[in-house]
């Protein structure tokens, strides 16, 4: 019997927990069709809400992405407010860079895992290391932000 969507999205939380950095992680599916992200895991709710929307135009974020499914680094705060229209709350948080990691199935972007943090300031090898931890969990990972009812 297959796991439950938010099972297998709360087990990889946890693996990244153990494995990277980070003050908030989110999770977020694409849907190319609308060029939306929807948030299916957050471990901080009360900021970003499972189920949250954003809209993700033609930028050099969404294009690095969603687009060719390449790690998106903002080591910095400069870098974050460049790259991200609620840069005000994330600063709010504390939040001074952000790593983001696309999930891809069939080669296409299907969703997206984001590290923040304020107290480190990610770089190309946190980009490489968390890209191949997730690799591993690809299948389970695009399922799951597939199937899962919000």
């Amino acid at each position: 019997m297959p796991r439950p969507p938010a099972a297998v999205l709360d087990e990889i939380g946890r693996e990244i927990a153990d494995r990277f950095p980070f003050d908030m992680l989110s999770m977020s599916r694409w849907f190319p069709d609308v060029r939306q992200l929807e948030r299916v895991y957050s471990t901080h709710p009360a900021v970003y809400p499972v189920g949250g929307r954003k809209d993700k135009p033609v930028t050099a974020w969404s294009e690095c992405v969603l687009a060719h499914c390449r790690p998106y680094v903002s080591p910095d705060f400069a870098a974050v407010k460049a790259a991200f229209d609620d840069h005000d709350l994330l600063a709010r948080h504390g939040i001074t860079s952000i790593l983001n990691v696309p999930v891809a199935s069939g080669g296409r972007c299907v969703g997206t895992v984001n590290l923040m943090s304020g107290k480190v300031s990610y770089g190309a090898a946190d980009a490489a290391r968390l890209a191949e931890f997730l690799e591993a969990r690809a299948d389970d990972l695009a399922a799951a932000m597939r199937e899962i009812t919000l």
